[in-house]
């Protein structure tokens, strides 16, 4: 099972899962989609397509989640977002895309977009770094979690959510 269905048991939650599969780079639609939505709590993961299915640049992907965050903002001024930036992938690490982006700068530019906007006063958002949640040997192909790579992702993210929604 996913990391949200876990972490969705284990702590009482009902979920919607908007999870692309990789079809997905934090496209606007979605954040319209989502800002639609009724939600207690949002959580936004990003994976690792960004860095090779459709690469983008580190510009790119700031601008784009800086542009997504605005408008589920828009639709949830006051509800509790948990960010989760991207797992480790050991083949995009330190290998650049197309666009010269490796997918540690790419995490780098997640997390300093939502701490950004936490020192800017946004206090329904948290943080969850995603490089230690998951092992390489958690990678059932070198790229997805398996069964245990999940579990320890509903293990960190879990918690968090839970803390988000006490604070309500």
């Amino acid at each position: 099972a996913s990391w949200s269905m876990v972490a969705a048991r284990r702590h009482g939650l009902d979920v919607t899962n908007m999870g692309y599969s990789g079809s997905a780079r934090g496209e606007i639609p979605s954040a319209e989609e989502i800002a639609a939505l009724p939600a207690d709590v949002i959580t936004l993961a990003h994976g690792t397509n960004c860095w090779t299915r459709i690469p983008f640049s580190t510009g790119m992907f700031r601008e784009g989640l800086i542009a997504f965050l605005d408008i589920v903002r828009q639709g949830h001024p006051d509800t509790p977002i948990v960010a989760v930036s991207p797992i480790t992938r050991p083949d995009a690490e330190a290998t650049p895309n197309r666009l010269g982006a490796t997918l540690v700068d790419l995490r780098a530019v997640f997390e300093d977009v939502v701490n950004e906007r936490i020192a800017g006063g946004d206090t329904r958002l948290s943080l969850v770094e995603g490089f230690p949640l998951v092992t390489p040997d958690q990678l059932d192909d070198g790229i997805h979690p398996g069964d245990a790579g999940h579990a320890a992702m509903a293990a960190a993210i879990g918690p968090a959510v839970d803390a988000a929604v006490a604070d309500t």
